[in-house]
């Protein structure tokens, strides 16, 4: 593999591309799927494989980029190693990774829905114990009229489920 290094990543040819022009951006350290793998090194990855992604736009011309993680060997990877692998792509260049999604039924939605609504609450009830409580005064005022910080919240949830309500209707309706 020809390598460029960079502090916590690797950038370079895999012994077995697809395509030419193919690159794999790696971690130096040893991480096997991209769960066990510390965040700021994901960033790191994704932050490099962007830099070299817009490099092969520019400099090979391609018309496209897949960026692919085999995360596991059930995935399709060949080495205990985590990559991300930089696919360049022409019109009618023939390499096949395209699938058919399914369709999601209506109970998954709807279960997916109650997890993400769920996860929502949660994390405003969070952020509400961050806020500190007001003194007896302003309390009183607080139940005429919320208060900016709550009505800012109160606006923020309401924004995010009618966020949730779109796309999952917009789900509903891919074939």
């Amino acid at each position: 593999m020809t390598t460029t290094k960079e502090e916590n990543v690797i950038v370079g040819i895999p012994e077995h591309s697809c395509v030419e022009g193919e690159l794999a951006v790696t971690p130096k350290q040893k991480f096997i799927i991209l769960e066990e793998t510390p965040d700021e090194i994901v960033g790191e990855l994704f932050t490099k494989a962007n830099e070299e992604t817009i490099k092969l736009f520019k400099e090979k011309k391609v018309q496209g980029v897949n960026i692919l993680i085999q995360n596991g060997t059930t995935a399709g990877q060949t080495k205990a190693q985590l990559q991300l692998r930089l696919i360049p792509r022409r019109e009618n260049d023939g390499i096949p990774l395209t699938w058919n999604p399914r369709q999601s039924t209506e109970e998954h939605l709807a279960e997916s829905q109650k997890r993400i609504t769920k996860a929502l609450k949660e994390i405003s009830e969070k952020e509400r114990e961050k806020v500190p409580e007001p003194a007896p005064k302003q309390q009183i005022s607080q139940e005429k009229k919320p208060s900016g910080n709550q009505a800012t919240k109160i606006q923020e949830e309401e924004k995010q489920k009618e966020i949730i309500d779109y796309r999952v209707k917009q789900m509903r309706k891919t074939p």
